[in-house]
């Protein structure tokens, strides 16, 4: 991305996300840095206020986060999954892979039974039941 604008000055918050971020115009304008910066700590959660490169200012815009050490755009820090997040995740996957089985034969369960086969309802009865015993035991096991 290409821009006629050598520098920003933008605000962070405690993690280092961009919140705002204006033009600067002349970025060794005491001035006009001043007054950017006040309307800038208007914005809730601010922590740093600084002058950025336009190089930096475009990495912010891609999902970099400022490094609280070096205050250089970095890529943030992988996401932390709890263990209740990761059980239900693999839940979900296990209700996917049971759902259109158990779909399937409540169907033709009802047509069984609307058709008056009361072997092949009987049948698909205990076929649904032992897939639900399955699934449930999955699901256990997942605790």
């Amino acid at each position: 991305m290409n821009t006629n604008v050598n520098y920003y000055i933008s605000a962070f918050d405690k993690n280092g996300k961009r919140l705002a971020s204006n033009i600067l115009n002349n970025a060794r304008d005491d001035k006009e840095i001043k007054k950017n910066s006040e309307s800038l700590k208007k914005i809730d959660g601010v922590e740093v206020i600084e002058v950025v490169t336009a190089e930096d200012y475009i990495a912010y815009l891609n999902g970099k986060i400022r490094d609280t050490t070096t205050g250089k755009p970095v890529d943030p820090p992988e996401p932390v999954i709890s263990a209740e997040e990761t059980r239900a995740i693999k839940a979900n996957a296990i209700a996917g892979n049971y759902s259109s089985q158990i779909a399937e034969l409540k169907d033709a369960m009802i047509t069984a039974q609307l058709s008056g086969d009361t072997d092949l309802a009987k049948s698909l009865t205990e076929e649904y039941k032992a897939t639900m015993d399955a699934y449930t035991k999955e699901l256990e096991e997942l605790k």
